[in-house]
């Protein structure tokens, strides 16, 4: 059942979008067919509280280079790890960004973090804690 659903199908404008962020080397946003130069998106904008989790062994996205961007940007993430974040604990809203979380998995390539054997444990669980550690 699983996987009559998945992958989503996207459309082809997705899909250029995709292609253009490989090709610029950077998150900006779509510009069709034309050769534009566009400002890359500001990530200063969130304001919704926000995790990265990425894989190490992932050949389609750099996600030690976006977890990069957002430390240079923020600083820290609010909960660097879950050793410095215990089950319970409710997430301190004094702080002056929505950075909540940022987790690299040195074993996984972009899709195990649908399919993987342990996704329910490294990245499903660890995400419904993270809601809740938000709720008010």
């Amino acid at each position: 059942m699983f996987n009559r659903f998945t992958p989503r199908p996207t459309s082809s404008k997705a899909i250029q979008h995709w292609a253009q962020l490989a090709r610029d080397g950077c998150l900006n946003r779509f510009t069709g067919d034309s050769r534009m130069i566009v400002a890359d998106y500001d990530v200063r904008h969130i304001h919704c509280p926000f995790a990265l989790f990425s894989g190490h062994q992932d050949k389609i996205v750099d996600g030690a280079k976006m977890i990069s961007i957002c430390n240079d940007v923020f600083g820290e993430p609010l909960l660097v790890t879950k050793k410095r974040s215990p089950k319970n604990s409710k997430m301190n809203h004094t702080e002056d960004h929505n950075y909540v979380f940022a987790e690299t998995i040195e074993h996984y390539e972009h899709l195990d973090f649908l399919w993987g054997k342990d996704a329910e444990h490294l990245i499903w669980s660890e995400i419904i804690r993270l809601l809740k550690s938000l709720e008010h």
